[in-house]
């Protein structure tokens, strides 16, 4: 919302958030008489000023489209699905209609994945909106194409409110996760991303002094949401996989700091191996001190010397 309902700020802000390393833009598609009870003619003239139209979106997607940037926004009413759907690969679901199962069971029936958002939210009314998604998706692994996003509904969300812990309570559910960032600055969104969050939402701004609306403030600008793309890649970086295994980075250390078995004493051709006469020493060179075991009780075929290694060719 912080082009304020100006066409041309929108488009640039498209520009600015591509320049800037986003993967993707999201508006919010809202009539302000489908959302605001009629009576609130105050609220609903000022979202009024903020409104973009179908044809103006229709002309955001495909600037963004040309650009290469993904283009996304939240349906805020069952209406504006019938044209939104055709412009958008996902659908996110605002934290204030995860209990409007009207609204699930719609966008569930298009078929394409969908970004839950989560502020206000128990594990209970998340629990049953995944149930709601599930049940009328068309789509073969439902839950492999929800993104569960964590979110705390407070303009701006102070650290001490944050919670991203539950970024860890909410994988249980067997989606993907994410995290919708409320506070002032990056560092909350970099910490989500270090938990498993692998998608990062940041309210985006020309300017955090644009004007006095609350969003400009709480966002990132250019160059901040620049410093937050670089920042997520470096943590990617940093987490790897989840596999624990020998890595190519780590081979020469692992020749020089394991050990093998050494002959601790003169032994003659036909000894007995037993455990009193090996030692394991650095570096790796024939046969691991883990395999001990398989030595022991062998004879040898040759004469060593106190200090050489032993090989699997001395031994019968």
């Amino acid at each position: 919302n912080n082009h304020e309902g100006s066409f041309e700020l929108a488009k640039k802000l498209i520009y600015l958030a591509h320049q800037s390393g986003a993967d993707a833009v999201k508006f919010q598609t809202i009539e302000p008489h489908l959302l605001i009870q009629k009576s609130n003619q105050e609220r609903i003239n000022t979202l009024k000023k903020f409104y973009l139209n179908p044809n103006q979106y229709k002309e955001l997607a495909s600037i963004s489209n040309d650009l290469g940037i993904i283009f996304l926004s939240t349906p805020f009413s069952i209406d504006c699905l019938s044209w939104l759907k055709h412009l958008v690969p996902a659908i996110k679901i605002s934290s204030g209609d995860i209990t409007y199962i009207s609204l699930l069971k719609k966008v569930a029936a298009i078929g394409k994945p969908i970004f839950l958002s989560t502020g206000m939210s128990t594990m209970e009314e998340i629990k049953t909106a995944i149930e709601v998604i599930c049940e009328l998706s068309p789509l073969e692994n439902p839950k492999k194409n929800i993104c569960i996003m964590h979110c705390i509904s407070s303009y701006p969300t102070e650290n001490h409110d944050a919670n991203l812990n539950c970024l860890n309570t909410i994988k249980k559910f067997g989606c993907s996760i994410g995290y919708s960032d409320h506070t002032i600055g990056i560092e909350a969104s970099k910490c989500a991303v270090a938990l498993g969050a692998r998608v990062i939402e940041k309210h985006f701004t020309i300017s955090k002094n644009y004007s006095s609306f609350r969003d400009h403030q709480l966002s990132s600008d250019p160059e901040e949401m620049m410093q937050l793309s670089k920042s997520i890649k470096e943590i990617q970086n940093l987490l790897g996989t989840n596999q624990k295994k020998l890595f190519d980075c780590e081979k020469n250390t692992y020749y020089a700091a394991r050990r093998s078995l050494v002959v601790s004493k003169n032994l003659p051709a036909g000894t007995v191996i037993q455990e009193s006469d090996l030692e394991s020493l650095r570096p790796l060179g024939h046969i691991p001190s883990n395999n001990l075991g398989n030595v022991v009780g062998k004879k040898l075929t040759v004469s060593l010397k106190a200090g050489e290694f032993l090989r699997k060719e001395f031994l019968n």
